[in-house]
């Protein structure tokens, strides 16, 4: 039995993969590969390596059993022979006065001549070679696993990653190094894939299209409803929270992940909520002709604890999931560590920088006769009470004229105080309304299903490919290659989705395990791991072309 520890730490940064011309010797690739091998393993953040691929040259020494009886040797007497001239003897030292050096007799085997030449005895004058009793090949090593690019042999370097390290600056130099490594091997085709910091880089993508988006949304919204510079000063939470939370992983030694990237997503809202409604209660009173400092300590003091215990409720909501054991807690737990210090951030920023900029960079405005005329018929046709010094013509002016000094009045203020006016006068019918609600949505959620990871979108995706007991290794590696030709350099609306696809078949060395957490590993399977293009530059999603294109091609 095999039995593997599920850890997201232990998923290789990424797969070097290096293919040679037609013809290419699988030793030498073997050996290339080994040598980018040592290359890789001194790069900061990699873990390990291991080679997987290529054929691995080896010696064969075939003793014929008639020269060793004539002879009388035997088969031990061959193996001492030759461990005995391939060792590696110490020869003194030397003092040059500066510094010693230290002297070994290098006499390792170097190819088939050396072996051929090893003496075994020496008899009546005649000396009896490892030659005259046996037969010297220079061949390779039985195939035990075999890898492809698109089909073609290649040999793969796999490329672990150390624990708690920045994988995109680890990812980014072992792509500069294999940049470096195309002028040393001209001839050889290197190819990067199964990057796992592509998907941070998707996220940080995606995170930077949010905040673009996030922000002129809030520049659209309020600039319409309050103005340009109420909007610039709601959208100094967002950054400001951001700057807290990264804080907050640093001192707690925190690497930024996909999950972290996802954190800071979804608290790029939550963290507006509290200045968008800090800000429209300042700018409501500065519309009145308030003096700005008054206005900035009125509107603060009017809904600055509404909003800390709205920012408390959420993150209440989200500190259980710290609870979470195993895996799930393990992957999830960034995410409340995250959201509850972005809202601690944006609770400082609406109570003490908001406030403090809008009462320094606002100016008291002078209000005109019609936009007081305005704020009364807004109160009045909320069903709020006047100001005590409004005359009976102020309580009953028409929205409609309202409208025409303000149109945002006429096409927000005056849907939304019809609606108010009915719910409040229906209270029973909203009530109930509720709680049919209530009762469909737990109906509804029973009739979801549940699982442990959502369908996403992440580029890639893994074909597995079983033969009969007993089959060939190289019969496994026709049926993986004809696998991977039959989707190879698929397009899909015009747009080539498949980058390129690596096979690894038979005995994986870890690769397999560690990629995808599976034991089936021998002569008769194979794995083909297919690279999609991003995510971000394909308008069809991984699932619809598995299930529209790619299961089709491999039923044919």
């Amino acid at each position: 039995p095999v039995v593997t520890d599920i850890d997201f730490e232990s998923t290789p940064l990424m797969l070097v993969t290096m293919s040679g011309p037609p013809g290419f010797d699988d030793a030498a690739l073997k050996q290339i590969a080994e040598e980018v091998q040592e290359d890789l393993e001194g790069i900061p953040g990699v873990a390990n390596t291991q080679v997987f691929g290529g054929r691995e040259r080896e010696i064969h020494v075939d003793v014929n059993p008639d020269l060793l009886a004539q002879h009388n040797f035997t088969i031990e007497d061959i193996v001492r022979a030759v461990r005995a001239f391939h060792a590696t003897l110490p020869g003194g030292a030397q003092d040059t006065g500066e510094f010693d050096f230290q002297i070994r007799n290098a006499t390792r085997l170097r190819g088939v001549s050396d072996i051929e030449q090893i003496i075994l005895r020496q008899e009546q004058g005649r000396v009896i070679r490892v030659s005259d009793v046996a037969e010297v090949k220079d061949t390779h090593r039985r195939l035990v696993n075999i890898a492809h690019l698109d089909g073609r042999d290649c040999a793969a370097v796999v490329v672990n990653k150390e624990s708690d390290i920045n994988s995109l600056a680890a990812a980014q130099a072992v792509k500069a190094k294999v940049e470096s490594l195309r002028n040393v091997y001209p001839h050889i085709r290197f190819a990067t894939t199964r990057d796992t910091s592509e998907e941070i880089s998707v996220m940080f993508r995606v995170l930077g299209s949010s905040f673009a988006f996030g922000g002129m949304l809030v520049l659209i919204i309020l600039g319409w409803s309050m103005g340009l510079r109420i909007s610039l000063l709601v959208l100094m939470a967002a950054p400001i929270s951001t700057a807290v939370g990264l804080i907050f992983l640093y001192s707690m030694d925190v690497p930024i992940s996909n999950m972290v990237i996802f954190s800071f997503i979804l608290a790029l809202g939550m963290v507006v909520d509290g200045a968008i409604i800090v800000a429209e209660n300042i700018h409501r009173h500065l519309e009145r002709g308030e003096d700005p400092i008054e206005a900035a300590k009125i509107g603060i003091s009017e809904v600055g604890m509404p909003v800390i215990i709205a920012d408390l409720t959420t993150i209440a909501a989200y500190l259980p999931m710290l609870l979470v054991p195993g895996i799930m807690g393990d992957f999830m737990s960034v995410m409340p560590k995250v959201v509850s210090v972005a809202l601690a951030g944006s609770m400082l920023v609406d109570h003490f920088l908001l406030p403090v900029v809008a009462a320094y960079v606002f100016r008291r405005r002078h209000v005109t006769a019609d936009e007081h005329e305005v704020f009364q018929t807004i109160a009045a046709s909320a069903a709020v009470a006047p100001a005590a010094d409004s005359n009976e013509d102020e309580k009953t002016a028409s929205p409609r004229r309202a409208a025409r000094i303000n149109p945002h009045v006429g096409l927000v203020t005056r849907f939304y105080a019809s609606t108010l006016r009915w719910a409040l006068n229906n209270g029973w019918a909203i009530i109930a309304s509720s709680g049919l609600a209530l009762v469909l949505a737990w109906a509804l959620l029973m009739q979801i299903g549940f699982d442990f990871f959502p369908a996403s979108d992440r580029g890639q995706f893994t074909v597995k490919v079983e033969l009969p007991l007993g089959t060939s290794i190289r019969q496994t590696a026709l049926a993986a290659q004809a696998v991977a030709q039959s989707f190879a350099g698929l397009e899909v609306n015009g747009e080539q989705v498949v980058v390129n696809s690596v096979s690894a078949i038979g005995s994986s060395e870890g690769l397999a395990s560690r990629l995808e957490t599976d034991p089936a590993v021998g002569p008769e399977f194979g794995t083909v791991m297919v690279q999609l293009s991003s995510p971000l530059d394909r308008k069809t999603h991984e699932d619809v072309i598995i299930r529209d294109h790619i299961r089709p091609a491999l039923e044919k």
